[in-house]
């Protein structure tokens, strides 16, 4: 809510010049006090050139910009007026080299675009997935608290923080680097359906039934929604997998797994698609920009 304040006319011109000059000198010297602020968190920091590089030359307080890049943190707490919240288990941000981040807020997982200037992060265009959880307090205040913009990011060695200009902030730790699950060998169970930006968590009913393993012999097999299926599954040396046309049973089921088959079914075009590894996350993402992502079934990582 915006108020508009009305402010009264000066009671002479005299009155008026002298306020005008008043106001000037202010803003001259509110100009040169922000110059000033400026030019000091940039001591320290990295370079223009080095803005989204990721090297990680200075671990030092205040350092920001590229040494973000390539980076996952684990979210602590949060602390909003004053009130810290301990994060669930799990709750991340990770940074990648194409000015995204993706993580997740404590229950669902979200990506959105970065914006980083001066040592004050800015997220847009945030997408997250849908799923339905026991609480979503936490979930809703750290949405809320990294979608404010101009976030002053500090951060010292391992730890860093990010301010909003009220003063609420979010402290995170440097996550340990974590081996990728082998993309062979390993059951892949089917979280989400990607479209570009956009992520949407499979349809109530239809969690868990979708999954593929990638044998050593070159062939997947597994279950698209609704039916069971086997396939080619070529593996390139340039971060591509191309899945010739499944074998399929013939089963009719729910509309929702039936549109989850469908929209899985894009992948097996015999076109090249890309895979990413992270951690114990998989995503496929076709030419069209349509895909999915996956996560290690439990039971099944090697």
């Amino acid at each position: 809510m915006y108020t508009q304040r009305r402010t009264p006319a000066p009671k002479s011109a005299a009155t008026a010049t002298a306020t005008a000059a008043t106001a000037t000198a202010t803003a001259a010297t509110a100009t040169a006090t922000a110059v000033a602020a400026v030019l000091l968190a940039a001591c320290g920091t990295s370079t223009p050139a080095d803005e989204g590089k990721g090297t990680d030359k200075d671990p030092a307080a205040g350092t920001t910009a590229g040494t973000l890049t390539d980076t996952r943190w684990t979210i602590r707490t949060l602390t909003v007026a004053d009130t810290p919240h301990p994060a669930p288990e799990g709750t991340h941000l990770t940074f990648d080299d194409k000015s995204q981040v993706s993580g997740n807020y404590g229950c669902n997982d979200f990506r959105a675009r970065t914006d980083l200037k001066g040592g004050v992060l800015t997220l847009k265009d945030a997408v997250s997935t849908e799923t339905a959880c026991t609480s979503l307090d936490f979930e809703e205040r750290l949405a809320r608290t990294l979608a404010a913009g101009g976030l002053t990011v500090t951060r010292e060695k391992d730890t860093l923080r990010l301010t909003t200009p009220k003063g609420d902030h979010v402290e995170l730790t440097r996550a340990k680097a974590e081996e990728p699950a082998p993309l062979t060998g390993t059951r892949w169970t089917v979280t989400t359906l990607t479209d570009g930006a956009t992520s949407a968590s499979l349809p109530a009913g239809t969690e868990g039934k979708a999954h593929l393993t990638i044998a050593k012999d070159g062939r997947a097999s597994g279950n698209l929604g609704c039916n069971r299926f086997s396939a080619t599954a070529k593996i390139g040396d340039d971060g591509t997998l191309t899945f010739g046309t499944p074998a399929m049973t013939r089963m009719m089921c729910a509309p929702a797994a039936m549109r989850t088959e469908k929209a899985l079914l894009r992948l097996f075009d015999g076109k090249k698609i890309t895979y990413e590894l992270s951690g114990d996350s998989l995503t496929l993402t076709a030419p069209d920009g349509k895909g999915a992502t996956a996560t290690v079934t439990p039971r099944a990582r090697p």
